[in-house]
């Protein structure tokens, strides 16, 4: 929130239960959440009435050309079917020197460790009835962010966060939230924050950046 100035149009791609939404409201700004999954949506809404909340995806934006001030995928590109599509539907709705504030996994020193990667993921999708293929959870060198991103943008902040308890914590997440254990939920997150906040360059496995459109 600190690198989302106040006012302005502000494009949530990938909302889910619209937490930055409800944060970026607060902050003076206007804000359309969009998401594939319509639960998600109803959560979002609920959360953040005075936001606008659409069903789509980020390959094919309903919006015209230059129509955003900010542009937000957090924990979304490592999910969607084409990373060039996304990007190229971003940069077509975003204004000149607009911004676009982005966070992925990193190609960090545990990248390896990623739970949703696991065998054991796909097995809990299979037995709680998910239907669909999970996508692989991606993992990001900077330069190959930059290479999706392309020339039009400049890097104008950077911050990496996360190490080894993170992806560790992912596991026992994996079981705790669908049983439903909040408090113990509730701990692990808390333990996950703590390793998050500790910024480790490049080993980290967390990338969060925003560029700003310069052509």
């Amino acid at each position: 929130m600190d690198w989302l100035e106040s006012a302005g149009t502000v494009l949530d791609i990938g909302c889910s239960g619209g937490l930055f939404s409800t944060l970026a409201m607060g902050k003076g700004s206007r804000v359309i959440g969009m998401d594939v999954d319509l639960s998600s949506l109803k959560a979002a809404k609920l959360s953040a009435p005075m936001a606008d909340f659409a069903l789509g995806s980020g390959e094919a934006l309903p919006y015209r050309d230059e129509t955003y001030d900010a542009v937000v995928m957090l924990d979304v590109l490592e999910h969607v079917p084409s990373e060039r599509k996304t990007l190229d539907e971003v940069d077509r709705v975003l204004r000149p020197d607009g911004k676009l504030i982005i966070s992925v996994p990193n190609k960090g020193r545990f990248g390896f460790l990623d739970a949703q990667n696991s065998v054991l993921f796909a097995a809990g999708r299979k037995m709680m009835g998910r239907r669909g293929e999970a996508q692989f959870h991606r993992h990001y060198s900077l330069k190959e962010l930059q290479d999706f991103i392309g020339p039009k943008y400049k890097l104008s902040k950077l911050r990496y966060g996360g190490y080894l308890l993170f992806p560790l914590c992912g596991y026992i997440l994996m079981v705790t939230d669908p049983m439903r254990l909040v408090k113990l939920s509730q701990t692990i997150r808390r333990i996950e924050q703590v390793d998050f906040n500790k910024d480790q360059g490049t080993k980290s496995w967390h990338m969060m950046a925003e560029f700003v459109r310069v052509d």
